[in-house]
């Protein structure tokens, strides 16, 4: 057995490795405080970029005697070298949604049985599908012979070696992997049973360092940013050479997924978006389009037009979503759906939205549908037409 002295040289030595890493947080901590002067960012008002002193290896050493875990090193680098705990939800530290909780606290949040659970294989993993998920969790959904007990240790189970590590609000939380081939990466958790949406980066400082880097170049601070962490992240540079060297579609739409929540794109990387709407992938092809009708709609207003005609509900959508001021342009292309007998109850939405969004007076297009055998057609005609005479 390892002696405690023996046990704290050999993390030294380990931590050695993320010297830099710790010494660039702890310069961008401080740049991104003055970058979001205003604490615009989600959670910055909460946790105000304050971390308290760090703590001692003893501490680190009891608590996985306790629990019969090991943590991982990057955890540990972040306690011991750049703080524990601050001033947000459950006095946590500066970091994602509302902070990092302070070390040690909050560890039930996942599981009334933390030592029983901390210590248990991870079963989650990054590249589970839908289905798979949906296969896990059909047994305490549909069983209603479950006890509170037997229902409460299936629930246990989904989050098997995972630590609590801060709040993103609500029945949503963020957790770090304790154990098996993605031990210290960090996981988007849902306590209602959605799908657990795990973090690009491969373990907690990354992840860490990745949230500071988007706020210092102002991806954090646009209007509507995306949930941090559950998008993929980089520069549009990074971005665009993951996208080039890889051949997983998949993996090459979350790329693609990355540059909508960008404050800016280079010209250059806008121009390889507008030939990825040329792709032979319908995914990666829709996907480019997106992008380039959030960047730029005058350019990608004549490959609206030519996809239009075969998806007609996405086109209204990034219209809708990213240009909803040009939507006088769309008036024929409204007035065509508007008047077909048969409508899907989602494009019907859409091209109500945009019917709102136009000068030209459209209420006549959409008064016939009050008497719709669809209650939801029916419902949003009215909404509809209640916004375009209040609008009057």
């Amino acid at each position: 057995m390892v002696s405690a002295g023996g046990r704290n040289v050999v993390n030294s030595i380990k931590l050695m490795n993320y010297k830099p890493q710790i010494q660039r947080i702890k310069k961008k901590l401080k740049i991104a405080q003055k970058t979001d002067k205003h604490l615009e960012v989600f959670g910055a008002k909460s946790h105000k970029y304050l971390i308290k002193e760090p703590i001692q290896n003893q501490h680190i050493d009891t608590f996985e005697k306790d629990y019969h875990v090991s943590l991982p090193d990057c955890y540990i680098a972040f306690l011991t070298e750049i703080g524990n705990g601050g001033c947000s939800y459950q006095n946590s530290a500066a970091g994602p949604f509302y902070g990092i909780y302070p070390f040690g606290e909050n560890v039930d949040e996942f599981t009334e049985y933390p030592k029983d659970h901390l210590r248990q294989s991870v079963v989650i993993f990054p590249t589970m599908t839908e289905a798979y998920w949906a296969k896990s969790c059909r047994p305490i959904e549909t069983d209603e012979n479950l006890s509170d007990i037997e229902f409460g240790q299936k629930m246990d189970n989904f989050y098997a070696g995972i630590l609590p590590i801060g709040s993103q609000g609500c029945t949503y939380a963020h957790g770090l992997l304790l154990n098996g081939p993605h031990k210290g990466k960090v996981v988007n958790l849902d306590l209602s049973r959605q799908k657990p949406r795990f973090t690009y980066e491969k373990n907690f400082l990354d992840w860490y360092e990745r949230w500071l880097d988007e706020i210092i170049s102002g991806d954090l601070l646009i209007e509507n940013p995306a949930w941090f962490g559950y998008a993929m992240g980089g520069t549009d540079q990074e971005l665009i050479s993951k996208y080039k060297n890889v051949s997983d579609v998949s993996y090459k739409y979350e790329c693609l997924n990355g540059f909508l929540y960008k404050a800016k794109l280079s010209p250059e990387t806008v121009d390889i978006i507008e030939r990825e709407y040329l792709n032979p992938d319908n995914r990666l092809s829709l996907m480019a389009l997106q992008i380039l009708t959030k960047t730029d709609y005058t350019r990608a207003k004549p490959f609206l037009r030519q996809t239009f005609r075969k998806s007609s509900l996405q086109v209204l959508q990034y219209v809708f979503w990213y240009a909803k001021k040009f939507s006088e342009d769309w008036i024929p292309e409204i007035t065509q759906i508007l008047s077909a007998k048969n409508i899907d109850d989602k494009l019907f939405r859409f091209a109500t939205y945009l019917t709102a969004e136009c000068r030209t007076d459209l209420s006549g297009l959409v008064k016939p549908f009050i008497r719709h055998n669809d209650q939801k057609i029916r419902d949003q005609a009215t909404y509809i037409l209640e916004k375009m005479k209040a609008r009057i």
